[in-house]
């Protein structure tokens, strides 16, 4: 997929990575590393916090997805790029599938509405691939980002563990967790 073709799916204008201004750079590489951490902190609970014994997968699986969605909120913020507005891990029907959870986020600290999720709203993995192939030149240069950005955001999860626990915890309690109560539990 070219850089134009992933822009155009993507929303944004036609740039090319040497075009890329600082702060559209920041921005992506930002949405990246928030967007790989609810994967890696998913993967960390299952190894760290024992949450695959076979006999309660089903309670757990809602555990883990805690643990993504806790992450997400969590590297989003020290990004400090985007601002957290909602947390959820109650199951949402999005077009023909259901999503586990979501984090609402924005640029701007400021009380805002969100719109309805898209029935084209892409998946975590979607999105990483299309921001890093806008990040590289070619699908080299877009692994390239990927992997650097993914250690970036595996460090991030490491060094901030106990916050993610702490929210997945009150996001399993609650289910659903507004900017004032994310941040009271920060």
């Amino acid at each position: 997929m070219s850089a134009s073709a992933v822009a155009e799916a993507s929303g944004h204008d036609a740039v090319s990575p040497s075009d890329l201004t600082d702060e559209r750079r920041r921005y992506l590489e930002a949405r990246v590393v928030f967007t790989a951490a609810g994967r890696i902190a998913e993967i960390k609970a299952w190894r760290c916090e024992r949450l695959w014994s076979w006999w309660r997968y089903r309670v757990n699986e809602d555990r883990a997805v805690g643990y993504h969605e806790a992450a997400h909120a969590i590297i989003a913020e020290l990004t400090t790029v985007f601002y957290v507005h909602q947390i959820s891990i109650v199951a949402t029907k999005v077009g023909n599938r259901i999503i586990g959870g979501f984090v609402t986020s924005s640029t701007s600290p400021n009380e805002f509405t969100p719109a309805p999720l898209s029935p084209n709203l892409p998946t975590d993995s979607q999105t990483v691939a299309r921001t890093c192939l806008e990040l590289g030149r070619g699908w080299r240069g877009a692994l390239r980002e990927y992997h650097r950005l993914r250690r970036q955001a595996e460090t991030l999860v490491n060094e901030n563990w106990p916050t993610i626990r702490a929210v997945a915890k009150a996001l399993s309690e609650q289910r659903e967790l507004d900017r004032q109560q994310f941040l009271d539990v920060l």
